[in-house]
């Protein structure tokens, strides 16, 4: 069987060859721009972005970011406006302890310093954002207030158009094509007097946990420059987080907010989807177009530094029926304020146990755990919640590849390559039909991968029927879903969350259930209570206690050497560096146990938490990225 499973393999390994062979002939034979000429714009809007910062620098229209050693009143006082929160500059510029320029001149300084060690910016606005601050000032003096974010500085991912500003979505095709109004949001914004001045990095094709292009480089995370922010909103976390923009605006379909978000340590929030408008959101698609995958949908949200900060964003979108009025697709929900003074009463909130697809790190099941626990000491309900999304995890997958062959991205790439961070899933986009059945008998019943097995099968490229049946099947478990969930909590309630659980638990279960022991005769899992009482507590288990098959404990050479084989038959021969003079494509290390440096020392993470540690070590960390990024 050993035997019979390695020539599968083999066999499977040269069909992908044959496959990736395939795809690189037809690229070579369709018409496109030459790559030449993609690269050379993308080195032109480089360029012209570098041009623009000498002219800043010679001009002294931006002032450099203070050293470390400098403690002028000048220096500290730009420090100052850059430590605070966008409700709190609100407040000191309405109460006249700070103007408008003051703050703008502040975070443009601090996001070309950030911009040039993290390559978190793709294109900086600053002398157009310092005179629409002038004239906010002038409208404040006058008496003539502008809106709720008067002279507020914002930035913006490159995705959303502003006049004036190409929106690449991280494409080089994309460069020297600037939008000639702003979108919805971006006026919507202006409106209510905030100041876009700064553009945010983001990956090609805005469909990586990273931010990486050929255009901008790769952003790198603030608190530990060899690592990511994430993505695809990864530039714009990045720049929150660094103190380099008080205020942000991404966008998310698969958690391109909420992953940048718990990378960089800020506050992020993805919107029902239809809620918010698409109007002048770029695409990744030839010409603008719509992809016309309308069974996930994307939405954009905002970048703040506490809740009250995304509420203003939220607020300037949704009150008064601005965006309803423009876009008659967008619901007139408005926005419900909350009155002052009242109580909110008690809420009732759902615990998601485990998704029953990937299980959370021990960081976020311990943070989740807190977090609960710190809502039910406060009063609010906490109500557990059953885990049953592994089939509607798998049509998230069939639903965003039925077209096979990441076909879209590559049109829309228009003659430029795709990263090489791409090459796990167009390997697994462009295996051959009658290849994929034989390779998912082999990973499930050979290797012991059942998971990999079903995404190999919803990685296929789909039938109209077949992707009518995953649309109705995805309706269906919606249903299901808002019925049972409903029942569960009791939805008259003032609010419903979900959360991930301990990583204890799940991993308790999980081999437990695996190695088949009958429930009477499982461990008894720990309480609440105990679960509080020591929350970073983790399990290590030897390998052979681990929950994996028996055939990949130790002493089973045959599985390794299989379980190998998989791996060179999946794994992109070009390993790339991110950051550091490398070259562009690889993901950026993450090193286990990995901490943030900080005045030459290295701050430990705790059990993995980004901003792992005590409060006194996170806020040194803090400070160091605030001050000497």
């Amino acid at each position: 069987m050993e035997r019979f499973g390695a020539a599968l393999l083999k066999s499977s390994a040269a069909a992908v060859a044959i496959a990736a062979g395939a795809l690189c002939l037809r690229s070579l034979l369709s018409p496109s721009p030459a790559a030449a000429d993609l690269s050379a714009r993308a080195a032109k809007a480089r360029a012209s972005r570098d041009a623009a910062r000498d002219a800043y620098k010679r001009s002294r229209l931006v002032a450099p970011w203070p050293a470390p050693s400098d403690h002028s009143p000048a220096a500290e006082n730009m420090r100052h406006i850059c430590s605070l929160n966008a409700t709190a500059l609100l407040e000191e510029m309405t109460a006249g302890r700070l103007t408008s320029v003051q703050v703008m001149r502040a975070f443009c300084s601090r996001a070309l310093h950030v911009g040039e060690r993290l390559d978190t910016n793709a294109q900086e606005c600053f002398a157009d954002a310092l005179a629409a601050a002038e004239e906010a000032d002038s409208a404040r003096a006058a008496g003539r207030p502008l809106g709720a974010l008067h002279g507020l500085p914002v930035s913006v991912k490159d995705q959303l158009d502003m006049a004036g500003c190409d929106s690449t979505c991280g494409l080089q095709v994309r460069c020297g094509a600037p939008a000639e109004h702003d979108s919805l949001l971006v006026k919507l914004l202006r409106d209510q007097g905030a100041i876009p001045f700064v553009r945010s990095n983001l990956p090609q094709c805005l469909m990586l946990p990273e931010s990486a292009n050929r255009i901008w480089g790769a952003a790198r995370n603030p608190w530990d420059a060899s690592r990511t922010p994430g993505g695809s909103s990864g530039g714009e976390a990045a720049l929150v987080a660094a103190r380099a923009s008080p205020l942000g605006i991404g966008t998310d379909i698969g958690g391109s907010i909420r992953i940048p978000a718990h990378f960089c340590g800020v506050f992020g929030f993805k919107p029902t989807p239809d809620r918010i408008s698409n109007r002048g959101v770029a695409v990744p698609r030839p010409g603008n177009r719509p992809s016309g995958q309308i069974a996930v949908k994307s939405t954009a949200g905002p970048f703040g530094r506490s809740v009250a900060d995304l509420r203003l964003v939220m607020r300037a979108w949704l009150a008064g029926g601005g965006m309803s009025d423009s876009d008659v697709t967008c619901p007139r929900a408005g926005w419900a304020e909350a009155e002052p003074g009242k109580p909110r009463g008690r809420l009732r909130f759902g615990l998601l146990a485990t998704d029953s697809f990937f299980d959370p790190s021990p960081a976020c099941g311990r943070a989740v755990s807190e977090a609960a626990a710190a809502l039910e000491a406060a009063g609010h309900e906490v109500v557990a919640l059953p885990g049953e999304f592994y089939e509607a995890a798998l049509l998230y997958v069939s639903l965003l590849a039925a077209e096979g062959g990441l076909q879209g991205f590559i049109d829309g790439l228009e003659g430029e390559e795709l990263l090489p961070m791409y090459s796990f899933l167009l390997r697994i986009a462009t295996l051959p039909a009658l290849l994929r059945p034989a390779l998912r008998w082999a990973l499930r019943h050979l290797l012991g991968q059942p998971r990999m097995a079903d995404l190999v099968h919803a990685g296929r490229r789909h039938s109209v029927h077949e992707y009518w049946r995953a649309i109705s099947r995805r309706d269906v478990l919606r249903a299901e879903l808002i019925e049972r969930r409903g029942a569960r909590l009791q939805l008259g309630a003032r609010e419903g969350r979900l959360f991930t659980p301990s990583r204890r638990e799940q991993v308790a279960r999980a081999a437990a259930r695996r190695a088949r022991v009958p429930r009477a005769g499982r461990a008894r899992l720990p309480t609440r209570a105990e679960h509080q009482a020591q929350p970073g507590l983790l399990v290590h288990l030897p390998v052979e206690q681990l929950p994996l098959p028996r055939r990949y404990r130790a002493g089973d050479d045959g599985a390794r050497r299989r379980a190998a084989l998989l791996v060179r038959l999946l794994r992109h021969p070009l390993r790339q560096r991110q950051g550091g003079g490398g070259r562009l494509g690889r993901p950026a290390r993450r090193r286990a146990g990995g901490g943030v440096a900080v005045a030459g020392r290295a701050l430990p993470r705790g059990d993995g938490c980004p901003r792992g540690g005590p409060p006194r070590r996170r806020e040194a960390a803090r400070d160091h990225a605030a001050g000497a990024v």
